[in-house]
């Protein structure tokens, strides 16, 4: 038995079970994401993350179904998984929230991400801004980011409350993006020395055609 043979047929099936679908639409996960990955998915040009990263998307849903599970047992969920209005502002932006919570007879949503150590001592941008989306989609004036971290399996949660300055930015950037990924011309690359550039293709499928290529 040759056990490279059996990796190598498990990354395939890995792969193959996982092929982009085609883009239509934004998402909220997209928020404050790459603007010229987006356009070029717009375009057509699909690419499949390795397996070795595939395999660690499934380690983040199962930590949230974990997370899930925890706030049930509680008494504290209402809802997971609730799908969102798909428009904003004329702008589609597909989305669905995490978990939808009672918390002291407040309605609360909560945003589950799996996440380094090293960067818990405060909330990403970008996961503030998904939390503050819903919020805004839901009508619902309090959320928590719920990190758990990926070495130890410490939770570490932020309260947020609605803010309407923070709103108008992001749906800014949804109406900016959506203009931009219609445009022939791609955006403008991202820094390289920042996330996800500055981890190369192992982060972005995209790193190649962005970075290494003239044509772009």
């Amino acid at each position: 038995m040759k056990t490279e043979t059996i990796i190598k047929t498990i990354d395939k099936t890995i792969i193959n079970n996982n092929q982009p679908r085609e883009r239509k639409y934004l998402y909220a996960s997209d928020i404050y994401g790459c603007q010229r990955k987006i356009a070029m998915q717009f375009k057509g040009n699909q690419k499949s993350f390795d397996a070795r990263t595939l395999r660690i998307f499934d380690n983040g849903n199962v930590t949230h179904e974990r997370i899930e599970k925890y706030f049930s047992q509680a008494g504290m969920l209402i809802e997971s998984e609730k799908v969102l209005p798909n428009f904003i502002e004329g702008i589609e932006v597909h989305g669905r929230l995490d978990l939808l919570l009672n918390i002291d007879d407040e309605i609360v949503i909560g945003e589950i991400k799996s996440i380094n150590l090293r960067n818990v001592e405060t909330p990403k941008r970008e996961h503030k801004a998904q939390l503050m989306f819903y919020m805004h989609q839901m009508n619902i004036k309090k959320g928590l980011l719920i990190y758990e971290s990926k070495q130890t399996q410490e939770l570490f949660i932020f309260e947020q409350d609605y803010d309407e300055n923070m709103v108008k930015k992001i749906i800014d950037w949804f109406k900016e993006t959506d203009k931009k990924m219609r445009q022939k011309r791609l955006p403008k690359k991202m820094n390289q020395n920042y996330y996800p550039c500055k981890f190369g293709k192992g982060e972005c499928p995209y790193f190649e055609d962005c970075h290494l290529s003239v044509s772009l």
